[in-house]
């Protein structure tokens, strides 16, 4: 039997010679699908990065490719005309067309800025410019950009500034320094001791404090000796140091405590609310929440207290109303006179808004409507109500649907959506089972009820988001590159 199989096989193997061809071979199994693609980031006005999971390529709005997957694991957003990229386990940079521009030799980098990009190699920092030049050795264990012509720099445990040039414009030196607000940094030296400086590396104020805090709103807070003040951007003292703590400036002045009483002063030192209180809140509306023996009132910005303190809780203040409660239920106080406008008769009120507040039935808890003269307008009907904005409200019903009323109680647009927010610039958040979208006060849909997220409208742009799809939208719901 075996000397027949062998004969055969030689057979074969004959005649195969013979013809000039090949025994049959097995076929090769059949290439695998292709990987899903999945958007990463956003390449430049016309096109995306996309992954397969191990290499990304770039596609314009067309789905041609204009960088192929097999070359980078990584590719970034298209800044100042290079894109950060990286290619077996190192960074550089590349052109629109992925051309490499600046070698893949850093371990780490950052996208350009300014001009300039941090790398990483050698085991520290530096900053290369467009060229691929080192513009600062990588000297340094951390630098930190500022504003595009100062870096914090880190060295050995101390920190500095450098400006583009290389130049430390403050020694590196100094225990830390704080990021800057208004364009001025918080400095420390030998960990105890604080004092400012400009962005530029410009001392302002010697470190000679016991403590600073950044500046808020033309102002930085000073400790010396268990005493507070305040300075100016010049470096001036411009409050003197007579409190026992001042917190930060906010809408002109600041809250302070002098002989262990609160008020607050503003930027000239002249008292707003006198030092009377346990708490004084900034002022907004023109009023400024006061705290005494645990019960709130209020005074007016010129001193005046006009609500005494006899709530158990106090909103700011709304459209020259706040909302005061009795630890049980809540009504509403007017601004003008001092004096409640209702009854503790709610189990819950929001802000005044549009001439209106929602108000909570206290036994129903259904939701209704009251104007600034503490009138019930809508009676207590929906299961939830949001506040008016351009002349319509948001409201629910036990079927859990919202839809939108004018303040007559009309209904508008019909109740119809799962989710709806307050209108904002004549446009809407409004969501259904299918997604969100935008609706203008007529109810008609300006951006498909498909998305993810939609955030309300600002300035003439909304912010959309559909999976890892980010983008802004017009009024008319086009996207805007």
């Amino acid at each position: 039997m075996n000397r027949r199989l062998f004969l055969l096989g030689f057979l074969l193997s004959y005649f195969a010679f013979l013809f000039g061809c090949t025994p049959t071979q097995a076929p090769s199994p059949a290439p695998s699908a292709s990987k899903e693609l999945i958007y990463i980031d956003f390449f430049t006005e016309n096109a995306a990065v996309y992954s397969d999971g191990e290499t990304v390529c770039v596609r314009d709005d067309d789905g041609t490719n204009i960088i192929p997957l097999g070359t980078y694991t990584e590719i970034g957003t298209i800044t100042e005309g290079l894109s950060l990229a990286k290619k077996d386990e190192l960074y550089g940079f590349i052109d629109a067309q992925g051309e490499t521009k600046i070698p893949f030799m850093f371990t780490s980098a950052a996208p350009f800025d300014n001009g300039f990009a941090i790398v990483y190699w050698n085991h520290k920092y530096g900053m290369i410019n467009k060229d691929g030049n080192i513009q600062i050795p990588a000297i340094y264990d951390a630098i930190f950009p500022y504003n595009g012509h100062t870096w914090q720099v880190r060295r050995d445990g101390a920190d500095g500034l450098l400006n583009a040039h290389g130049i430390e414009v403050l020694p590196v030196e100094y225990s830390s320094i704080w990021e800057p607000a208004e364009d001025i940094c918080v400095i420390v030296k030998n960990d105890t001791s604080y004092g400012f400086c400009r962005t530029d590396g410009t001392l302002l104020v010697e470190p000679i404090y016991d403590r600073t805090d950044s500046f808020n709103e033309g102002y930085g807070l000073i400790v010396k000796n268990g005493q507070y003040g305040l300075v100016d951007t010049a470096g001036r003292i411009a409050v003197p140091m007579e409190y026992e703590w001042i917190d930060r400036m906010f809408g002109g002045s600041f809250e302070a405590v002098k002989k262990g009483k609160h008020g607050r002063a503003n930027a000239n030192n002249q008292i707003c609310i006198p030092f009377l209180y346990d708490a004084a809140a900034p002022i907004r509306d023109g009023f400024s929440i006061v705290e005494q023996n645990g019960l709130y009132g209020a005074v007016a910005a010129s001193g005046q207290e006009i609500v005494p303190c006899i709530y158990q809780s106090m909103t700011w203040f709304s459209e020259n109303h706040s909302i005061v409660g009795n630890g049980v239920a809540y009504g509403i106080l007017s601004g003008k006179t001092g004096k409640m406008v209702t009854d503790f008769i709610y189990r819950s009120i929001s802000d005044m808004h549009d001439g209106m507040c929602t108000v909570q039935d206290l036994e129903t808890k259904l939701w209704g409507y009251a104007d600034q003269t503490g009138k019930q307008i809508i009676a207590p009907q929906y299961t939830h109500g949001n506040h008016f904005s351009e002349g319509l409200a948001p409201v629910c019903l036990a079927d859990g649907l919202y839809g939108y009323i004018d303040k007559t109680g009309k209904l508008v647009i019909a109740h119809q959506f799962i989710y709806a927010e307050a209108f904002s610039e004549g446009r809407a958040v409004v969501a259904k089972n299918s997604g969100y979208g935008y609706i203008d006060s007529h109810g008609k849909t300006i951006l498909p009820l498909i998305y993810s997220t939609t955030s309300s409208f600002s300035n003439g742009k909304g912010f959309v988001t559909r999976q890892s799809d980010q983008f802004f939208v017009d009024l008319s719901g086009n996207r805007i590159p």
